[in-house]
């Protein structure tokens, strides 16, 4: 599994399980202080162009509004946010929501989602890059609805 880390919307993998709950985050060789400090550094650049598919696609499932681009880096929102809360686990609703409401980052709990949404993502990296796209494994059951 891999982060997806984007200009609108940051949807980390989970890190593993504790005792009492899986959790998210970021391990630590996909975290370093470099990183971090060189996109808060940065600001935030549109690839609205590149990736509509994609969030119009989580628009749509997940009930995000990623129309605007937020002017801080969802990686670096998520990680303050991780930060202040002392990590995130898959139990803890009021941190999902909070995080998905003000930190453009979507905590993804089911497996066969995470894994259809990262197969659909790849796919599009793929595309705009002319590498040949995969079929996603299988569809699970929030992706076989309609809409409109």
């Amino acid at each position: 599994m891999i982060n997806i880390h984007t200009s609108r919307v940051f949807i980390p993998y989970p890190t593993g399980w504790t005792r009492k709950c899986r959790t998210f985050g970021i391990k630590a060789l996909g975290y370093n202080k470099f990183r971090y400090g060189f996109q808060r550094e940065l600001g935030n650049r549109d690839d609205v162009a590149d990736m509509k598919d994609f969030y119009d696609f989580i628009s749509v499932h997940y009930d995000m509004d990623l129309s605007q681009m937020p002017q801080v880096v969802p990686f670096v929102k998520y990680v303050d946010f991780m930060r202040s809360r002392g990590g995130i686990a898959a139990t803890d609703s009021d941190a999902i929501k909070q995080l998905k409401k003000d930190c453009n980052t979507l905590i993804i709990t089911d497996e066969d989602e995470r894994e259809y949404v990262e197969e659909l993502y790849l796919n599009i990296l793929r595309r705009d890059i002319g590498l040949f796209q995969f079929q996603p494994s299988k569809i699970p059951p929030r992706f076989m609805q309609k809409v409109r």
